[in-house]
């Protein structure tokens, strides 16, 4: 899959370097800027390559990512800051509703309504840490239900909403978050439980935009 297409040029809208680089400055560059804040890394080497051949490769620091990703090193440590402080206190909330074993933790934004949804569950059967095994799917068939993961929410599941508001300067800021190192940046939160009686189940579907990411740990070790 994939190996017909080939990284011919320089520059230009379709098998270049160029565009190898303009999407993973949109796809995963921020991403890469939080990692290596966490990894205290200098730079990440990426390899441009299709599946079945490698065309190169090139180091990227840490500054230049933060320039394409976020506009500015300033940007992107604010970002990653408030990021870091308000998954500590999503971790927190859902260890104070299960204080006594293992939490299942999934989110995802809801893009049309401009929030995060969290679900929060008791692990009744802990298996540790596992990989779950992905079957091989061909470039022209459709998913069938087997490729698609399901998660009904289990008895005890906690739904949960969380909004925020972000100031810059003790303004309210809307959609487009822009600001410089010596701006004062303030983030207000809330987390709401929705009713069970509305709690949807939770899925990740092929091409919907809806898949969660989850987060499996122990709040008593």
């Amino acid at each position: 899959k994939h190996r017909a297409y080939r990284l011919k040029f320089m520059e230009g809208p379709t098998e270049s370097y160029e565009k190898e680089m303009y999407d993973m400055i949109r796809t995963v560059f921020p991403k890469y800027a939080f990692q290596m804040r966490l990894g205290q890394m200098n730079g990440a080497l990426v390899m441009y390559h299709n599946t079945s051949e490698v065309y190169g490769y090139e180091y990227i620091t840490l500054e230049r990512i933060d320039e394409f990703a976020f506009g500015s090193s300033a940007m992107a440590n604010k970002g990653f800051t408030i990021c870091s402080s308000l998954a500590q206190i999503v971790f927190e909330d859902a260890i104070r509703r299960f204080p006594s074993g293992t939490v299942h933790v999934s989110t995802w934004y809801n893009s049309l309504e401009g929030y995060m949804e969290i679900i929060v569950a008791p692990v009744t059967n802990d298996r540790g840490w596992y990989e779950k095994q992905k079957r091989d799917i061909s470039e022209d068939s459709e998913p069938s239900d087997n490729d698609c993961i399901r998660v009904e929410l289990p008895e005890g599941a906690v739904r949960l909403r969380l909004s925020l508001s972000v100031f810059k300067n003790k303004e309210t800021m809307f959609e487009t978050y822009e600001f410089g190192a010596n701006d004062d940046i303030q983030v207000q939160y809330e987390i709401s439980e929705i009713p069970h009686a509305y709690m949807p189940y939770a899925m990740a579907r092929w091409g919907d935009g809806y898949h969660p990411d989850f987060f499996t740990f122990a709040s008593k070790p």
